[in-house]
């Protein structure tokens, strides 16, 4: 097998976290065969380069607090990527309910202040919609929304 090919499969899982689906999809492209993708990716994950536990785990983190997408979005892309949904599960309890809750009521009220609607129902809707694409539960969103809304309307008959 081509030593160069060999180090140049260490440096894409040495330049950030890899999963075995992303690592296999760079050997295809390489053209290496079945039996040398095998034999190469057992040795990256007895070196350590990849790891699907802190691949999860460090996924789940980045997409939480840098894109601020919720569980449902976060478990969908693990997924996509083959990796096993029991991990996964597992891995999401790490997001603190708290934290979690609090990621939620902050694009609510940033998606509040630039929605320009005068129709409540509307602007709750479209606000809803957009939480659902990040992927928060919708048991979540309308909780939250609610408490926000009925704050309002109570604070405006005053």
């Amino acid at each position: 097998m081509d030593p160069k090919i060999i180090a140049r499969i260490d440096r894409y899982c040495a330049y950030q976290e890899r999963c075995r689906s992303e690592v296999i999809a760079k050997m295809i492209e390489l053209g290496l065969t079945s039996n040398q993708r095998m034999a190469i990716l057992i040795r990256l994950e007895e070196e350590g380069f990849v790891n699907e536990e802190r691949y999860i785990y460090h996924f789940i983190r980045g997409k939480f607090s840098l894109k601020k997408w919720g569980k449902n979005k976060i478990k969908a892309h693990l997924l996509a990527k083959r990796l096993p949904e029991l991990l996964i599960d597992q891995h999401l309890k790490i997001l603190e309910e708290e934290k979690y809750l609090e990621q939620i009521e902050l694009l609510i009220d940033q998606k509040w202040e630039r929605i320009k609607e005068e129709n409540l129902f509307i602007k709750k809707d479209k606000i809803y919609k957009f939480l659902l694409n990040k992927g928060y539960e919708p048991d979540k969103i309308w909780e939250i929304l609610k408490t926000k809304t009925d704050s309002i309307t109570n604070n405006s008959s005053i």
